[in-house]
């Protein structure tokens, strides 16, 4: 039986650098002002801010709480049998091993659906092509999703239609609280675009050479496809997305990913690793402020960056759930 984690809130930078409170209650409306609450208050309008040599502020730090929940939780369970129902309908399934917590199904066209511990994923021949062509995580070196649209309608379906059919499959399989989400307009010119490119990138040559990067190589407007990215939030405040690993106690919270890309023919990729479901609320604790926290994360890039002064451009600020393990803080 999975033991319940207790949750709390905390302030995600870039990098995965993080900073909460280990003390008791904190009143952040005596705290000191930040020396740079004036970068910090800034409106989009006065953004980029230099606040060091060679850290720059590019994004508008979330309002401040005050107080939070926090929360018990657990890993939320997922009905295979809904999922199998939903996304193999209709496929012959040619291949089904069940070994412990390990399940995994193929079918006769080449889609394939697996799940193990708490991580799940279906994909099919077309998503294969989406994925070679496609890097929504910025962390990624072949990342490009800046060069596609967002929220924009597609053809086959507006996209709020889009929307309600993954949140009513992610829903019958038992994966509620996805309340966030980014979704990309992939269209089939843009896609041909990027495959194109990707072609054409010597980093690729021995890789594409190999067969290990496949392409279409011809896209039509049956390919157009919508792909999202989602947060997995609790009290409307979304779970922290990257694992992260406190040295000290040798303690190692796992990050949520919910990703899905939905053509004409339905869902044709559907990824879920560690989505968390509340047990219930054990009280409230008081959080520090953003600016105290973007303090804290630039006195850490301070201290890690090379003497060589490489620039370093933080361009998304957002609050962040974060779990502890018997009320002990993973990340302090």
């Amino acid at each position: 039986m999975k033991k319940p984690f207790v949750m709390c809130l905390i302030f995600l930078m870039l990098f995965s650098l993080c900073a909460c409170s280990n003390q008791s209650a904190v009143d952040i409306t005596e705290q000191p002002p930040s020396s740079l609450d004036p970068a910090a208050g800034a409106p989009a309008s006065q953004l980029p801010q230099q606040l060091t040599t060679n850290i720059t502020l590019d994004a508008e730090l979330p309002q401040n709480t005050g107080k939070v929940d926090i929360l018990t939780v657990g890993l939320a369970s997922i009905d295979m049998e809904a999922a199998k129902q939903l996304l193999l309908a209709g496929k012959e399934i040619t291949n089904h091993v069940q070994s412990g917590a390990t399940e995994v199904y193929t079918t006769s066209d080449g889609s394939t659906m697996s799940a193990t511990g708490s991580f799940f994923s279906f994909d099919t021949n077309f998503s294969i092509y989406i994925n070679n062509v496609f890097t929504w995580s910025k962390n990624d070196p072949s990342y490009n999703a800046d060069t596609f649209l967002t929220n924009k309608d597609l053809g086959f379906c507006p996209i709020d239609e889009a929307k309600m059919q993954v949140a009513d499959v992610l829903h019958s399989m038992g994966i509620d609280g996805i309340d966030r989400s980014t979704v990309y307009t992939l269209d089939h010119a843009m896609l041909a675009e990027a495959e194109t490119a990707k072609k054409n990138n010597p980093d690729y040559a021995i890789d594409i050479q190999n067969g290990q990067i496949k392409f279409k190589d011809s896209w039509t407007e049956n390919d157009d496809c919508y792909f999202f990215v989602m947060e997995c939030c609790l009290h409307n405040i979304p779970i922290i997305a990257d694992d992260f690993e406190r040295t000290e106690s040798g303690t190692i919270m796992f990050g949520n990913r919910v990703l899905a890309i939905l053509s004409k023919d339905g869902i044709q990729h559907l990824q879920m690793i560690n989505i968390y479901r509340e047990l219930s609320v054990e009280g409230q604790c008081e959080i520090i402020s953003s600016e105290q926290a973007l303090e804290t994360v630039v006195k850490n890039l301070t201290l890690s960056l090379p003497a060589t002064n490489i620039p370093s451009e933080m361009s998304n600020c957002a609050m962040c759930r974060n779990m502890r393990i018997s009320s002990i803080p993973i990340c302090a």
